[in-house]
């Protein structure tokens, strides 16, 4: 990523001793967020229309408790049932396990927003000490276009790790 960026550094209070980090665009703010957003929701970062007037464009990382032993592969079929069940109009382009030293799920797909507007969701999950943890990116269809790079390296950025011997550090960005 380009220089004028920082690392924002997440703490998941249901599992201490996971370290989340996510680099970002500098712009990129917490927006003002309703305090009854689902415990779920650790972190949520917004351009705030930087990147196309009339649309923020988000990343959002999530954290749930798993039944132990739960595999990626059943854990993200269980969620795509969920998305296809509650999303009416939603269409997933892309649904496949990504080789790595973590094993990462990525999803792809499109749904109609508010406004009409038409939202591309891309979304990266792996388990990490029992805990699932999701990055989901959302924009619009000619914002990724534009920026496809800048979103990869966000997510290509994007690090996990479970250090069992670490005290929690209290540092979070966001």
């Amino acid at each position: 990523m380009s220089p004028t960026t920082r690392t924002v550094r997440i703490t998941d209070p249901g599992a201490p001793s996971l370290r989340i980090a996510l680099e970002v665009p500098e712009a990129w703010v917490a927006p003002d967020l309703p305090d009854s957003l689902p415990a779920e929701v650790l972190c949520v970062l917004s351009d705030g229309g930087a990147l196309t007037a009339g649309f923020s464009t988000n990343a959002v990382v999530l954290a749930q408790e798993l039944p132990e032993g739960l595999a990626l592969d059943d854990w993200q079929r269980q969620a795509l049932t969920q998305q296809l069940s509650t999303l009416p109009d939603v269409q997933v382009f892309d649904d496949r396990v990504l080789e790595g030293p973590t094993p990462t799920w990525y999803r792809a797909r499109v749904a109609t927003g508010e406004g009409p507007a038409t939202l591309l969701v891309r979304e990266w999950s792996r388990i990490v000490g029992g805990r699932g943890l999701t990055l989901t990116l959302t924009t619009v269809p000619p914002v990724d276009a534009a920026h496809g790079d800048l979103l990869d390296a966000i997510a290509g950025s994007w690090t996990t790790q479970l250090d069992e011997d670490a005290p929690a550090t209290g540092e979070e960005d966001a």
